[in-house]
């Protein structure tokens, strides 16, 4: 007698999972693992943060003092030929001034201008704003409208007016 085997070449399905039971927790599939760690990003994040923080106060905010303007021995001499007028009374001095060359010419508006008195010619000589100067004459300086004007209170006359240049040049 002979026995054959038969082999069935069939497949058969994989018998089905058994359900769990409700009260079982469910099982999740493992984590994968993150490509950076957290650490990394959140130190990238922040050197990012940093730069742009110092990009910014680089480009719109102010850097120290602006460059001094070379300075010009002559415009010294002029600086301590004329004095600036800073007490209380001279401010009253000041304001009836400027009310009497306000009367002769037409002044900037929303202005105080610096005051000043010639008081030493000789150290003024060469500059043209004052070449008609005298002992006693007053100064306007308005550095926002950038204009000084000469007045000879004596003679009740303005004697120059004239733009103010910084460096040389006209602005």
């Amino acid at each position: 007698m002979s026995t054959e085997h038969v082999i069935s070449l069939k497949k058969t399905p994989a018998p089905a999972p058994e359900p769990l039971p409700p009260s079982a927790p469910r099982r999740l599939p493992p984590r994968r693992r993150a490509k950076y760690p957290r650490a990394l990003v959140i130190a990238a994040v922040c050197v990012f943060t940093v730069s742009c923080a110092a990009g910014f106060a680089f480009a719109f905010v102010p850097h120290g003092a602006p460059a001094a303007a070379p300075v010009n021995p002559e415009s010294q001499s002029a600086a301590s030929a004329i004095s600036v007028q800073g007490t209380d009374q001279t401010r009253e001095d000041s304001a009836s001034i400027v009310a009497k060359v306000g009367a002769l010419i037409e002044l900037p508006q929303g202005e105080v201008p610096t005051v000043a008195t010639v008081s030493d010619l000789s150290k003024l000589q060469g500059q043209a704003f004052f070449a008609h100067a005298k002992v006693g004459d007053i100064v306007l300086i308005y550095t926002g409208a950038r204009k000084a004007y000469l007045y000879d209170p004596s003679e009740n006359k303005l004697v120059e007016v004239a733009p103010i240049t910084t460096n040389g040049a006209q602005q």
